[in-house]
C-alpha cells in the first residue's frame, strides 16, 4: 500500500509542472501576438500617413482631405490605437515647390498587462503637383531655304544652289550594258 501512496503522489508533480509549462507557454504565445500587432499597427499608420499625403497631392486639395483620409484610415485599427489625430502641412519651398507632409503619434495599447504599450511615430511627405500653366505655344517652323525646297544654298554667300535628292535616287553614273524595262535605276548589287 505504502508503494502506492508512493506513486499518487509522483502523477500529482506532472500536474503541477504543466499547469507551469502551459502558463509560459501561453504568456509567449501572447507576446508573439502582440508583436505582430504592433508590426500590422505600424503599417497601418505609416499606410494612413502616406494616403493623406497623396490626397492634399493632388491638384486643388488641402490639408483638410489629407488629415480626412488619413484619420479614416487610422479609425480602422479600433479600440487598440489612441492618441491624437493625424495632422497635415503644406509647405513652401524657397524654389516655389508646394509640399505636403502628413505627421501621426500612435500608442497601441498592449494585450499583456506587464508589457508596455508601443508608440509609434511616423512621418509621410510628398511634392504637391501644380496645376498645367497656359499652354505654351508652338514655334513656328522656319522658312524654306532660298531656291526652293529641294535646293540646299542658293544664298548670296554660296551663288550655286545644290540640288538635294532623295534616297537611292538622283543621277547614276551611266552603265554598260542594257537598261532594266522601264528605264529605272538598278538595284546596287552585293559582291
Amino acid at each position: 500500500m505504502a508503494a502506492r501512496l508512493q506513486r499518487d503522489r509522483e502523477k500529482g508533480f506532472v500536474s503541477v509542472e504543466f499547469i507551469f509549462l502551459v502558463a509560459l507557454s501561453l504568456f509567449f504565445f501572447m507576446y508573439m501576438v502582440n508583436i505582430l500587432l504592433w508590426q500590422f499597427a505600424r503599417g497601418v499608420v505609416r499606410e494612413a500617413t502616406s494616403e493623406g499625403v497623396r490626397v492634399a497631392a493632388s491638384v486643388g486639395n488641402t490639408k483638410a482631405p489629407c488629415e480626412q483620409r488619413a484619420n479614416q484610415i487610422l479609425n480602422g485599427l479600433g479600440e487598440i490605437a489612441s492618441g491624437p489625430p493625424v495632422t497635415c502641412q503644406i509647405d513652401t519651398a524657397p524654389n516655389g515647390a508646394h509640399g505636403v507632409t502628413a505627421t501621426a503619434h500612435v500608442t497601441i495599447n498592449s494585450w499583456i498587462p506587464m508589457v508596455d504599450d508601443f508608440e509609434i511615430d511616423t512621418t509621410s511627405a510628398s511634392v504637391r503637383e501644380e496645376p498645367p500653366g497656359p499652354p505654351v505655344p508652338e514655334e513656328a517652323p522656319p522658312p524654306p531655304p532660298p531656291g526652293g525646297p529641294d535646293v540646299i544654298g542658293g544664298s548670296p554667300q554660296d551663288p550655286s544652289p545644290v540640288p538635294v535628292f532623295p534616297p537611292g535616287g538622283g543621277p547614276q553614273p551611266p552603265s554598260e550594258g542594257p537598261q532594266p524595262p522601264g528605264g529605272g535605276a538598278q538595284p546596287p548589287r552585293n559582291p
